[in-house]
């Protein structure tokens, strides 16, 4: 039999990572309809703020975080880089839904993520939401990105807000898959020059067909803070 071991779960890690760096609130960008928020409060996560745009999985979002008193849901919105209105592409399976057009290499690797329909919704930045919504908080934060492909637009979206993050855990791409995503190696670099090292890496996407990984989960930590 094999023994569990906590090192080698993924969420375990980065609920002690966050511990380990004083992120005692975990910013949830990307939250569909509240999975990963869910695992993390298992694994021990004080508190976590959550963020999704889209009306279907904001409606299962709010159900999921009813009754947890450290899980709080902000109004529905995308992060981006500027506040405005926008069309969203929604996918057939939800979790592949962006802001930004998808490619063919997506949906020939996972033919239900094709879109069916856009929806607008509203963008905020970041820097606000924080210095408003979160204005009585003065602690260190964790930020979680998984927004298919718009991670640098959430980060022009925070320059504020980062200096008080500590760990960053986001989705990357290791080939095109939306238009105008970050490319792996540059979205790697710009994490790397704001202050941050890279302490794991876990396959997400997989392309079964092809036995190739199209997207990983990349976990950075705060250098000297």
């Amino acid at each position: 039999m094999v023994r569990y071991d906590p090192v080698n779960d993924p969420d375990w890690r980065l609920a002690k990572l966050c511990d380990r760096s004083g992120a005692a609130m975990l910013l949830d960008v990307g939250a569909n309809t509240g999975q990963f928020a869910t695992r993390m409060l298992r694994a021990g996560i004080p508190s976590i703020v959550s963020f999704e745009p889209l009306s279907g999985p904001y409606a299962k979002l709010i159900g999921a975080a009813r009754g947890y008193k450290q899980w709080s849901v902000a109004p529905r919105c995308a992060l981006g880089a500027t506040e405005g209105k926008v069309e969203m592409n929604i996918a057939g399976n939800s979790q592949s839904s962006s802001l930004l057009p998808m490619l063919r290499r997506h949906v020939e690797a996972l033919p239900n993520s094709a879109y069916t329909g856009t929806e607008s919704v509203h963008v905020l930045r970041l820097d606000d939401f924080v210095e408003t919504s979160l204005a009585g908080y003065d602690g260190a934060f964790a930020l979680k990105m998984d927004v298919q492909g718009f991670e640098g637009s959430v980060l022009d979206g925070a320059a504020r807000t980062l200096p008080r993050v500590r760990v960053i855990y986001t989705e990357m791409s290791l080939c095109p898959l939306y238009e105008g995503s970050p490319a792996f190696i540059d979205l790697y670099a710009r994490i790397v020059g704001l202050g941050f090292r890279c302490v794991g890496v876990t396959p997400g996407f997989i392309d079964r067909e092809r036995w190739e990984v199209l997207q990983v989960d990349a976990t950075f930590v705060a250098e000297g803070r």
